[in-house]
């Protein structure tokens, strides 16, 4: 497509969504308890701690529990906004379009200026806000990827108390990042890339009132049934970070229409262009 960035990536949405995010320029940033994939974000901590219970024996169960309970104590239920660098895939129109009826939308990451680190809990909410290339691994290049961490953490047994802790959240950040930005190479396809927000929830000496410092006010809706909580992620203030919109093999969007509405809300010189998919 010309005139597209190289670091355009592509949220696939139904109308419905289309409209709320042209129309209030915020994206959503929902709880991974309600994502299509039940695996998201779960498939390497459940791996990784399978295979730390499998180890666990006398010699090394304390240096194994202070870790898990580090992990535990850092790595909050995220908040992910998914996007894929392919904006006309059937699967996702499939699984994220409304079955094809639906819009994805060209964004330039770039413009939200990001850290490149992984996101962590923290009062600053430019820390606790990343995005990275989602990493497809096999079981093997799992297994791996945890024999390397359990090296390090045995490693780590024979600091000093004060360099322990250090080497140890070291190697909590490492499989944090490797949670938020992994996935099983069956997912290959969709080529995501993911916004991951941990947001700091508090309560009052009563328990009754949620605080969250986070990217906004924690917001509810309905989803399939289910109450569902998500972030706000506003971008209100960038410069056109929309870059184009492909409208879904499915889509019965007219041009008219699509240009009324994008010019009603500012946007009215983004590029459109249909699906090549022949879905029907």
């Amino acid at each position: 497509m010309n005139g597209v960035c190289m670091s355009t990536v592509y949220h696939y949405c139904d109308l419905n969504a289309f409209l709320s995010i042209i129309k209030n320029k915020k994206l959503w940033l929902s709880c991974i308890d309600n994502m299509n994939d039940r695996t998201e974000v779960l498939h390497f901590r459940s791996a990784l701690f399978k295979k730390m219970d499998l180890i666990c024996n006398d010699a090394n169960k304390d240096i194994l529990n202070i870790f898990h309970q580090l992990l535990e104590r850092q790595f909050p239920k995220p908040y992910i906004c998914c996007f894929s660098r392919n904006g006309d895939v059937l699967s996702q129109w499939r699984a994220y379009a409304a079955d094809g009826c639906g819009i994805s939308i060209g964004f330039e990451l770039n413009s939200f200026n990001f850290n490149d680190n992984s996101p962590f809990m923290s009062l600053n909410k430019k820390d606790s806000i990343g995005s990275s290339a989602v990493r497809y691994m096999t079981d093997s290049e799992i297994n791996s990827e945890i024999d390397k961490i359990l090296s390090l953490i045995f490693q780590a047994k024979e600091f000093n108390d004060s360099d322990r802790f250090l080497k140890l959240n070291e190697i909590v950040h490492l499989v944090r990042r490797c949670c938020l930005f992994t996935k099983n190479s069956y997912f290959s396809e969709e080529e995501e890339v993911r916004v991951a927000h941990l947001p700091m929830l508090m309560t009052n000496m009563d328990g009754a009132h949620i605080n969250a410092c986070s990217v906004s006010d924690i917001m509810h809706r309905v989803v399939r049934n289910r109450i569902a909580s998500y972030f706000e992620l506003d971008f209100a203030d960038l410069v056109s970070p929309i870059k184009n919109i492909i409208l879904g093999p499915k889509c019965e969007v007219t041009e008219y229409e699509l240009g009324l509405f994008l010019n009603m809300y500012g946007q009215s010189k983004i590029p459109i262009t249909r699906s090549g998919a022949s879905y029907r």
